[in-house]
Protein backbone atom coordinates (compact mmCIF):
# COMPACT_ATOMS: atom_id res chain seq x y z
CA UNK A 1 0.00 0.00 0.00
CA UNK A 2 1.18 3.73 -0.68
CA UNK A 3 0.50 7.05 -0.68
CA UNK A 4 0.06 8.89 -3.87
CA UNK A 5 1.34 11.81 -4.61
CA UNK A 6 2.49 11.73 -8.58
CA UNK A 7 2.40 14.41 -11.23
CA UNK A 8 4.61 16.45 -13.57
CA UNK A 9 7.99 16.07 -11.38
CA UNK A 10 9.36 19.49 -11.16
CA UNK A 11 12.88 18.92 -11.53
CA UNK A 12 15.30 19.72 -13.81
CA UNK A 13 15.43 15.74 -15.77
CA UNK A 14 17.53 15.45 -19.15
CA UNK A 15 16.98 13.16 -21.91
CA UNK A 16 19.84 10.91 -23.44
CA UNK A 17 20.70 12.20 -27.05
CA UNK A 18 19.97 8.90 -28.68
CA UNK A 19 16.92 8.59 -30.67
CA UNK A 20 15.31 5.72 -32.98
CA UNK A 21 16.20 6.16 -36.59
CA UNK A 22 13.57 6.11 -38.60
CA UNK A 23 11.78 3.00 -39.70
CA UNK A 24 10.45 4.30 -43.09
CA UNK A 25 9.95 7.37 -44.71
CA UNK A 26 6.26 7.58 -43.39
CA UNK A 27 8.41 7.68 -39.92
CA UNK A 28 9.72 10.89 -41.28
CA UNK A 29 7.05 12.79 -41.24
CA UNK A 30 6.27 12.25 -37.49
CA UNK A 31 7.98 14.27 -34.86
CA UNK A 32 10.17 11.64 -33.05
CA UNK A 33 9.93 9.87 -29.98
CA UNK A 34 11.95 10.89 -27.18
CA UNK A 35 13.72 8.58 -24.76
CA UNK A 36 13.02 8.47 -20.66
CA UNK A 37 14.35 11.40 -18.95
CA UNK A 38 17.50 10.80 -16.70
CA UNK A 39 18.39 13.22 -13.79
CA UNK A 40 22.13 14.25 -13.30
CA UNK A 41 22.68 14.46 -9.90
CA UNK A 42 25.60 17.16 -10.48
CA UNK A 43 24.33 20.56 -8.90
CA UNK A 44 27.51 22.01 -9.05
CA UNK A 45 27.47 21.78 -12.92
CA UNK A 46 24.01 22.79 -13.11
CA UNK A 47 25.12 26.27 -11.48
CA UNK A 48 29.01 26.51 -13.58
CA UNK A 49 25.87 26.27 -16.37
CA UNK A 50 24.44 28.89 -15.49
CA UNK A 51 27.16 31.14 -14.37
CA UNK A 52 28.86 31.04 -17.78
CA UNK A 53 25.34 31.76 -20.01
CA UNK A 54 23.84 34.30 -17.48
CA UNK A 55 25.50 37.66 -19.37
CA UNK A 56 25.54 35.82 -22.87
CA UNK A 57 22.68 36.37 -25.31
CA UNK A 58 19.94 33.70 -25.83
CA UNK A 59 19.97 34.36 -29.16
CA UNK A 60 23.55 33.39 -29.44
CA UNK A 61 23.49 30.29 -27.15
CA UNK A 62 21.24 26.84 -27.38
CA UNK A 63 21.65 26.22 -23.77
CA UNK A 64 23.56 23.20 -22.24
CA UNK A 65 23.25 20.33 -20.86
CA UNK A 66 25.19 17.76 -17.92
CA UNK A 67 25.86 14.36 -18.58
CA UNK A 68 24.47 12.26 -16.43
CA UNK A 69 27.35 9.91 -15.37
CA UNK A 70 29.73 12.34 -15.16
CA UNK A 71 28.67 15.41 -14.91
CA UNK A 72 30.41 16.82 -17.68
CA UNK A 73 29.34 20.31 -18.91
CA UNK A 74 28.21 20.70 -22.63
CA UNK A 75 27.49 24.44 -23.80
CA UNK A 76 25.81 24.77 -27.18
CA UNK A 77 26.40 27.44 -29.63
CA UNK A 78 23.79 28.04 -32.64
CA UNK A 79 25.13 28.03 -35.83
CA UNK A 80 24.58 29.99 -38.72
CA UNK A 81 26.30 33.57 -39.39
CA UNK A 82 26.01 34.37 -35.81
CA UNK A 83 28.05 31.16 -35.16
CA UNK A 84 31.95 32.13 -34.62
CA UNK A 85 31.30 35.29 -32.79
CA UNK A 86 28.94 33.53 -30.68
CA UNK A 87 31.65 30.57 -29.92
CA UNK A 88 33.84 33.20 -29.48
CA UNK A 89 31.39 34.92 -26.65
CA UNK A 90 30.35 31.52 -24.63
CA UNK A 91 33.89 30.40 -24.80
CA UNK A 92 35.28 33.67 -22.79
CA UNK A 93 32.29 33.24 -20.49
CA UNK A 94 33.57 30.23 -19.82
CA UNK A 95 37.16 30.79 -19.33
CA UNK A 96 36.21 33.59 -17.11
CA UNK A 97 34.79 31.05 -14.86
CA UNK A 98 36.15 29.36 -11.46
CA UNK A 99 34.35 26.04 -11.82
CA UNK A 100 36.92 23.89 -13.26
CA UNK A 101 33.59 21.96 -14.89
CA UNK A 102 32.90 25.33 -16.95
CA UNK A 103 36.88 25.82 -17.95
CA UNK A 104 36.82 22.49 -19.47
CA UNK A 105 33.23 22.48 -20.79
CA UNK A 106 32.63 20.84 -24.48
CA UNK A 107 31.51 23.08 -27.27
CA UNK A 108 28.77 21.85 -29.90
CA UNK A 109 26.98 23.82 -32.45
CA UNK A 110 23.25 23.70 -32.81
CA UNK A 111 20.65 24.75 -34.97
CA UNK A 112 18.20 26.38 -32.45
CA UNK A 113 18.94 29.21 -30.09
CA UNK A 114 17.58 28.97 -26.22
CA UNK A 115 15.43 32.26 -27.44
CA UNK A 116 13.67 30.05 -29.91
CA UNK A 117 13.16 26.74 -27.92
CA UNK A 118 11.85 28.75 -25.06
CA UNK A 119 9.50 30.31 -27.34
CA UNK A 120 8.34 27.11 -28.67
CA UNK A 121 8.02 25.45 -25.23
CA UNK A 122 6.16 28.10 -23.05
CA UNK A 123 3.58 29.54 -25.75
CA UNK A 124 3.47 28.14 -29.27
CA UNK A 125 3.42 24.63 -28.74
CA UNK A 126 0.21 25.10 -25.59
CA UNK A 127 -2.05 27.70 -28.16
CA UNK A 128 -1.14 24.84 -30.93
CA UNK A 129 -2.44 21.79 -29.22
CA UNK A 130 -5.51 23.65 -28.00
CA UNK A 131 -6.83 24.56 -31.76
CA UNK A 132 -5.73 21.27 -32.72
CA UNK A 133 -7.13 19.24 -29.22
CA UNK A 134 -3.53 17.30 -29.08
CA UNK A 135 -3.65 16.62 -25.65
CA UNK A 136 -0.44 17.68 -24.48
CA UNK A 137 0.25 17.54 -20.74
CA UNK A 138 3.93 19.01 -20.33
CA UNK A 139 6.52 20.92 -22.30
CA UNK A 140 10.55 20.31 -21.48
CA UNK A 141 13.56 22.52 -23.02
CA UNK A 142 15.93 19.57 -24.04
CA UNK A 143 19.21 21.72 -24.96
CA UNK A 144 21.06 17.94 -25.29
CA UNK A 145 18.54 17.30 -27.73
CA UNK A 146 18.35 20.91 -28.76
CA UNK A 147 14.24 20.27 -28.75
CA UNK A 148 11.01 20.95 -27.33
CA UNK A 149 10.24 17.79 -25.45
CA UNK A 150 6.81 17.75 -25.63
CA UNK A 151 4.28 14.97 -23.40
CA UNK A 152 1.28 13.80 -24.48
CA UNK A 153 -1.47 12.34 -23.33
CA UNK A 154 -2.28 9.98 -25.81
CA UNK A 155 0.45 9.08 -28.11
CA UNK A 156 -1.14 9.12 -31.48
CA UNK A 157 0.56 9.16 -34.90
CA UNK A 158 -2.25 12.03 -36.20
CA UNK A 159 -0.47 13.88 -32.94
CA UNK A 160 3.30 13.33 -34.10
CA UNK A 161 2.20 14.04 -37.71
CA UNK A 162 1.23 17.54 -36.63
CA UNK A 163 3.41 18.67 -34.35
CA UNK A 164 6.35 18.06 -37.06
CA UNK A 165 4.22 20.02 -39.79
CA UNK A 166 4.30 22.74 -37.41
CA UNK A 167 7.38 22.61 -35.73
CA UNK A 168 9.48 20.77 -37.83
CA UNK A 169 12.52 18.84 -35.69
CA UNK A 170 12.40 21.68 -33.08
CA UNK A 171 10.23 19.19 -31.00
CA UNK A 172 10.45 15.30 -29.69
CA UNK A 173 7.61 14.02 -28.03
CA UNK A 174 6.93 11.10 -25.23
CA UNK A 175 3.80 9.97 -23.68
CA UNK A 176 2.79 10.84 -20.40
CA UNK A 177 -0.38 10.69 -18.48
CA UNK A 178 -2.05 13.38 -17.48
CA UNK A 179 -0.53 14.33 -13.69
CA UNK A 180 -2.60 12.92 -10.75
CA UNK A 181 -1.70 15.46 -8.07
CA UNK A 182 -2.57 15.22 -4.48
CA UNK A 183 -5.55 12.13 -5.50
CA UNK A 184 -7.94 11.57 -3.69
CA UNK A 185 -11.48 9.52 -3.40
CA UNK A 186 -13.22 12.70 -4.17
CA UNK A 187 -10.81 14.34 -7.22
CA UNK A 188 -9.54 11.07 -9.04
CA UNK A 189 -8.04 11.78 -12.10
CA UNK A 190 -7.82 8.84 -14.99
CA UNK A 191 -6.61 6.16 -14.47
CA UNK A 192 -9.69 5.77 -12.06
CA UNK A 193 -9.22 3.67 -8.87
CA UNK A 194 -11.90 1.74 -6.66
CA UNK A 195 -12.89 3.07 -3.99
CA UNK A 196 -13.80 7.56 -5.46
CA UNK A 197 -16.78 8.83 -5.17
CA UNK A 198 -19.23 9.19 -8.56
CA UNK A 199 -21.56 10.82 -9.01
CA UNK A 200 -24.70 9.20 -11.94
CA UNK A 201 -26.55 12.06 -14.08
CA UNK A 202 -28.59 12.03 -16.81
CA UNK A 203 -26.95 12.45 -20.03
CA UNK A 204 -28.23 16.26 -19.89
CA UNK A 205 -27.45 16.78 -16.35
CA UNK A 206 -29.52 17.47 -12.93
CA UNK A 207 -30.23 15.28 -9.98
CA UNK A 208 -27.34 12.60 -9.22
CA UNK A 209 -27.44 9.33 -7.83
CA UNK A 210 -24.32 9.10 -5.66
CA UNK A 211 -22.24 5.60 -5.19
CA UNK A 212 -19.36 4.32 -5.13
CA UNK A 213 -16.43 3.13 -8.20
CA UNK A 214 -15.86 -0.58 -7.41
CA UNK A 215 -12.93 -1.96 -9.00
CA UNK A 216 -11.89 -2.52 -12.79
CA UNK A 217 -12.91 -5.17 -14.87
CA UNK A 218 -12.94 -6.47 -18.81
CA UNK A 219 -15.87 -7.37 -20.63
CA UNK A 220 -16.00 -8.18 -24.44
CA UNK A 221 -12.74 -6.04 -24.47
CA UNK A 222 -13.50 -3.21 -23.00
CA UNK A 223 -11.91 -1.58 -19.83
CA UNK A 224 -14.55 -1.08 -17.44
CA UNK A 225 -15.29 0.00 -13.81
CA UNK A 226 -18.04 -1.38 -11.75
CA UNK A 227 -20.65 -0.11 -9.32
CA UNK A 228 -24.40 -1.10 -8.03
CA UNK A 229 -26.29 -1.83 -10.72
CA UNK A 230 -29.24 0.10 -8.44
CA UNK A 231 -26.57 3.13 -9.25
CA UNK A 232 -27.93 2.91 -12.90
CA UNK A 233 -31.03 0.89 -12.47
CA UNK A 234 -33.22 0.32 -15.08
CA UNK A 235 -36.87 1.14 -14.68
CA UNK A 236 -36.75 4.68 -13.68
CA UNK A 237 -38.12 7.24 -15.97
CA UNK A 238 -34.52 8.21 -15.54
CA UNK A 239 -31.59 6.19 -16.66
CA UNK A 240 -28.44 8.12 -15.24
CA UNK A 241 -25.47 7.17 -17.50
CA UNK A 242 -23.39 10.19 -17.22
CA UNK A 243 -20.93 9.44 -14.80
CA UNK A 244 -18.31 11.87 -12.84
CA UNK A 245 -15.84 12.03 -9.99
CA UNK A 246 -16.20 14.97 -7.44
CA UNK A 247 -17.69 15.45 -3.61
CA UNK A 248 -21.15 15.92 -2.60
CA UNK A 249 -22.39 18.93 -0.72
CA UNK A 250 -20.36 18.62 3.25
CA UNK A 251 -18.06 16.29 1.27
CA UNK A 252 -14.09 16.74 0.86
CA UNK A 253 -15.07 20.99 1.20
CA UNK A 254 -17.74 20.74 -1.61
CA UNK A 255 -20.35 23.19 -0.86
CA UNK A 256 -22.38 23.06 -3.53
CA UNK A 257 -25.80 22.04 -3.96
CA UNK A 258 -26.33 18.56 -5.48
CA UNK A 259 -22.51 17.89 -4.97
CA UNK A 260 -18.89 19.15 -7.12
CA UNK A 261 -18.01 17.42 -10.28
CA UNK A 262 -14.51 17.63 -10.50
CA UNK A 263 -13.16 15.39 -12.77
CA UNK A 264 -15.18 13.69 -16.11
CA UNK A 265 -15.02 9.45 -15.28
CA UNK A 266 -17.53 7.62 -17.73
CA UNK A 267 -20.69 6.49 -19.45
CA UNK A 268 -22.64 3.65 -17.85
CA UNK A 269 -22.20 0.97 -20.65
CA UNK A 270 -24.18 -1.53 -19.39
CA UNK A 271 -26.64 -2.16 -15.91
CA UNK A 272 -27.63 -5.82 -14.33
CA UNK A 273 -30.59 -4.38 -12.52
CA UNK A 274 -34.33 -3.86 -13.19
CA UNK A 275 -36.43 -2.44 -10.71
CA UNK A 276 -40.48 -3.10 -9.99
CA UNK A 277 -43.15 -0.67 -8.50
CA UNK A 278 -43.43 -2.88 -6.07
CA UNK A 279 -42.26 -5.61 -3.72
CA UNK A 280 -44.51 -8.46 -5.09
CA UNK A 281 -43.33 -7.67 -8.70
CA UNK A 282 -40.21 -7.55 -7.77
CA UNK A 283 -40.30 -11.47 -6.09
CA UNK A 284 -42.23 -12.71 -9.22
CA UNK A 285 -39.96 -11.67 -11.84
CA UNK A 286 -36.35 -13.10 -12.20
CA UNK A 287 -33.57 -11.76 -10.03
CA UNK A 288 -31.64 -9.38 -11.47
CA UNK A 289 -27.95 -8.66 -11.32
CA UNK A 290 -26.79 -5.47 -9.02
CA UNK A 291 -23.51 -4.30 -11.14
CA UNK A 292 -23.04 -1.53 -14.00
CA UNK A 293 -20.26 -1.25 -15.97
CA UNK A 294 -19.05 2.01 -16.90
CA UNK A 295 -16.70 2.58 -20.08
CA UNK A 296 -13.82 4.41 -18.30
CA UNK A 297 -10.11 4.04 -18.36
CA UNK A 298 -9.36 2.45 -15.13
CA UNK A 299 -6.40 1.18 -13.41
CA UNK A 300 -6.09 -1.90 -11.16
CA UNK A 301 -5.80 -0.32 -7.70
CA UNK A 302 -8.45 0.67 -5.12
CA UNK A 303 -8.23 3.23 -2.21
CA UNK A 304 -8.18 1.38 1.00
CA UNK A 305 -10.30 1.30 3.70
CA UNK A 306 -9.98 4.16 6.61
CA UNK A 307 -8.16 6.52 4.30
CA UNK A 308 -9.04 9.18 1.61
CA UNK A 309 -5.34 8.73 -0.69
CA UNK A 310 -4.08 5.78 0.56
CA UNK A 311 -4.10 3.11 -2.72
CA UNK A 312 -3.37 -0.39 -3.14
CA UNK A 313 -3.10 -2.68 -5.85
CA UNK A 314 -5.66 -5.23 -7.10
CA UNK A 315 -3.07 -8.28 -6.87
CA UNK A 316 -5.99 -11.03 -6.87
CA UNK A 317 -9.43 -12.44 -7.01
CA UNK A 318 -10.91 -15.94 -6.28
CA UNK A 319 -12.13 -18.40 -8.51
CA UNK A 320 -15.81 -17.07 -9.92
CA UNK A 321 -17.78 -20.35 -7.83
CA UNK A 322 -15.81 -20.73 -4.23
CA UNK A 323 -17.53 -20.75 -2.03
CA UNK A 324 -16.38 -17.43 1.03
CA UNK A 325 -18.00 -18.14 3.48
CA UNK A 326 -16.15 -17.66 6.36
CA UNK A 327 -14.13 -14.71 4.32
CA UNK A 328 -13.20 -11.70 6.45
CA UNK A 329 -13.07 -8.64 4.34
CA UNK A 330 -13.08 -4.66 3.89
CA UNK A 331 -15.14 -2.45 1.95
CA UNK A 332 -14.08 0.89 0.87
CA UNK A 333 -17.19 3.25 0.53
CA UNK A 334 -16.85 6.69 -0.12
CA UNK A 335 -19.01 7.65 2.64
CA UNK A 336 -17.81 5.86 5.18
CA UNK A 337 -13.85 5.53 3.48
CA UNK A 338 -14.36 2.40 4.27
CA UNK A 339 -13.68 -0.14 7.28
CA UNK A 340 -12.86 -3.70 7.62
CA UNK A 341 -13.90 -6.23 9.89
CA UNK A 342 -17.02 -8.12 8.75
CA UNK A 343 -17.15 -11.69 8.17
CA UNK A 344 -19.22 -12.96 5.02
CA UNK A 345 -22.00 -15.13 6.22
CA UNK A 346 -22.50 -18.90 5.07
CA UNK A 347 -24.15 -18.86 1.93
CA UNK A 348 -25.77 -16.44 -0.93
CA UNK A 349 -29.06 -15.26 -0.38
CA UNK A 350 -31.29 -13.15 -2.57
CA UNK A 351 -32.43 -10.38 -1.63
CA UNK A 352 -35.13 -8.14 -1.99
CA UNK A 353 -34.56 -4.07 -1.40
CA UNK A 354 -35.39 -0.83 -2.10
CA UNK A 355 -33.94 1.73 -4.64
CA UNK A 356 -34.83 5.64 -4.52
CA UNK A 357 -34.51 8.25 -7.43
CA UNK A 358 -36.04 11.54 -7.59
CA UNK A 359 -38.31 11.09 -5.01
CA UNK A 360 -39.43 7.61 -6.09
CA UNK A 361 -38.62 3.93 -4.70
CA UNK A 362 -39.12 0.61 -6.64
CA UNK A 363 -37.83 -2.47 -6.05
CA UNK A 364 -35.06 -4.82 -7.11
CA UNK A 365 -33.76 -8.58 -6.22
CA UNK A 366 -30.45 -9.77 -6.68
CA UNK A 367 -28.41 -12.74 -5.67
CA UNK A 368 -26.24 -11.39 -3.11
CA UNK A 369 -23.93 -12.18 -0.13
CA UNK A 370 -24.24 -10.89 3.56
CA UNK A 371 -21.17 -9.84 5.57
CA UNK A 372 -21.96 -8.37 8.98
CA UNK A 373 -19.67 -6.44 11.29
CA UNK A 374 -17.55 -8.88 13.96
CA UNK A 375 -14.71 -6.28 14.81
CA UNK A 376 -14.54 -2.60 15.28
CA UNK A 377 -17.16 0.06 14.79
CA UNK A 378 -17.22 -0.03 11.24
CA UNK A 379 -20.31 1.00 8.90
CA UNK A 380 -21.88 1.24 5.60
CA UNK A 381 -23.99 4.24 4.61
CA UNK A 382 -25.85 5.42 1.91
CA UNK A 383 -23.80 6.29 -1.20
CA UNK A 384 -21.11 3.39 0.21
CA UNK A 385 -22.96 1.59 -2.97
CA UNK A 386 -20.68 -0.11 -5.40
CA UNK A 387 -17.81 0.09 -3.46
CA UNK A 388 -15.04 -2.96 -3.33
CA UNK A 389 -15.57 -5.62 -0.95
CA UNK A 390 -11.51 -6.96 -0.74
CA UNK A 391 -9.58 -8.48 1.47
CA UNK A 392 -5.62 -8.08 2.07
CA UNK A 393 -3.75 -10.47 -0.03
CA UNK A 394 -0.02 -10.39 -0.04
CA UNK A 395 1.60 -7.52 -1.18
CA UNK A 396 -1.87 -6.01 -2.43
CA UNK A 397 -5.76 -6.80 -2.17
CA UNK A 398 -7.94 -9.93 -3.39
CA UNK A 399 -10.94 -8.39 -4.74
CA UNK A 400 -14.28 -10.10 -4.09
CA UNK A 401 -17.13 -7.42 -5.58
CA UNK A 402 -18.85 -4.64 -5.15
CA UNK A 403 -21.39 -3.40 -2.06
CA UNK A 404 -25.70 -3.38 -2.56
CA UNK A 405 -26.94 -2.67 0.15
CA UNK A 406 -27.27 -2.44 4.15
CA UNK A 407 -27.12 -5.29 6.75
CA UNK A 408 -27.32 -6.26 10.33
CA UNK A 409 -28.00 -3.81 12.72
CA UNK A 410 -28.85 -0.39 12.42
CA UNK A 411 -26.34 2.35 13.40
CA UNK A 412 -28.68 5.62 12.80
CA UNK A 413 -28.76 6.06 9.01
CA UNK A 414 -26.20 3.32 8.44
CA UNK A 415 -25.80 -0.81 9.40
CA UNK A 416 -23.15 -2.92 10.66
CA UNK A 417 -22.62 -4.70 7.88
CA UNK A 418 -23.68 -4.95 4.36
CA UNK A 419 -24.38 -7.48 1.19
CA UNK A 420 -23.08 -7.36 -1.84
CA UNK A 421 -22.32 -8.73 -5.40
CA UNK A 422 -19.95 -11.26 -5.95
CA UNK A 423 -17.59 -11.03 -9.10
CA UNK A 424 -18.66 -14.46 -9.83
CA UNK A 425 -22.01 -13.75 -10.26
CA UNK A 426 -21.41 -11.78 -13.47
CA UNK A 427 -19.94 -14.36 -15.84
CA UNK A 428 -23.50 -15.72 -16.06
CA UNK A 429 -25.16 -12.21 -17.26
CA UNK A 430 -21.55 -11.19 -19.18
CA UNK A 431 -20.13 -14.62 -20.68
CA UNK A 432 -15.89 -13.64 -20.25
CA UNK A 433 -15.97 -10.96 -17.43
CA UNK A 434 -13.10 -10.85 -15.37
CA UNK A 435 -11.88 -8.68 -12.98
CA UNK A 436 -8.46 -6.36 -14.06
CA UNK A 437 -5.41 -7.43 -11.68
CA UNK A 438 -2.05 -6.12 -11.56
CA UNK A 439 0.17 -8.15 -13.59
Amino acid sequence: MNHRLVGIVGVVALLTISLAAPASAADEQLAPLADPARVAPFPESFTAGDEVLAGVDTHDHGGYSVDAASGRLTIYVVGGRRADSAKRIVQQAALASTANVARSALFEQVRYSAAELARIERDEVWQFSASENLGVVATRLDYRLNKVVVSLDVLTGDARRALRVRFGDAVAVRQEPIGRIYATRYNDPAPHYGGARILLRAPGGGAANACTSGYPATYRLTGVMVTAGHCAALGFAELRTAVTNGALQGEDNCQTVGGCDRQPFGTVWRTGLTTFASVADAQSNPAGLDMALITTQASPKLYVAGDTTSVADIVSFPGASRNIAGTNVCHSGATTVGSCGYTVGSGQVTRVFSVSQGGVTRFGRALVWEALRTSGTGTACPGDSGAPIYQPFGAGVSILGSLTGSAGTAVGNCTAGFIFTYWGSAPAVWPGFLPTITS
